[in-house]
């Protein structure tokens, strides 16, 4: 045993250098002991709620309870009966959905089919109709036409003959149209 009257500073140093220190307390303690408190608050204020109920329940006549039941089976059968509806509304909509997605599915097949025969049209070689009787207007368009028929596109055709692309574009157009 250490007696305390004869310890100087460097002795009182060593001694509290040598002792073992707790270590530090984190939140956790803490934390668990809020966490008991709220369980136990939890459980008090259910207890005191099922009294209250248990009161007002025996504070009822027989009638007022069995129209409290008769009013909870038909908030229930409410409840049920508006779930039936939506379930058969969903189905409803998902009949006329897939009807729909049909309708579309043979739709886009019916213009796959369209635009085959159309490319098909297309694709064959074109020979102008002219009609005998009728004289060709301007040597200027005869031309355009032929550079045209031989597959030549707008802008060289414009170079070929020396005008602008656009009035090239407007005797095409014409030539479309009539």
């Amino acid at each position: 045993m250490v007696s305390w009257e004869r310890m100087d500073a460097t002795s009182l140093l060593t001694l509290a250098a040598s002792t073992p220190t707790r270590p530090p307390v984190g939140p956790l303690p803490g934390l668990l002991i809020a966490a008991g408190l709220m369980i136990i608050l939890f459980i008090a204020m259910r207890k005191v709620q099922q009294r209250i109920a248990a009161r007002t329940q025996q504070e009822m006549s027989p009638r007022e309870r069995i129209e409290a039941i008769r009013t909870q089976a038909a908030e229930r059968d409410s409840a049920e009966a508006v779930m039936a509806e939506m379930h058969d509304l969903a189905r409803e909509l998902a009949a006329q959905l897939e009807a729909r997605a049909a309708r579309l599915e043979r739709l886009i097949r019916d213009a796959d089919e369209r635009l085959v025969r159309l490319e098909a049209t297309d694709a064959a070689p074109r020979t102008p109709q002219r009609s005998p009787a009728a004289p060709l207007a301007d040597p200027l368009h005869t031309r355009v036409y032929e550079l045209a028929d031989r597959g030549l596109p707008t802008v060289e055709i414009a170079r070929e003959i020396d005008r602008p692309t656009g009035q090239v574009e407007l005797i095409l157009a014409l030539r479309r149209t009539g």
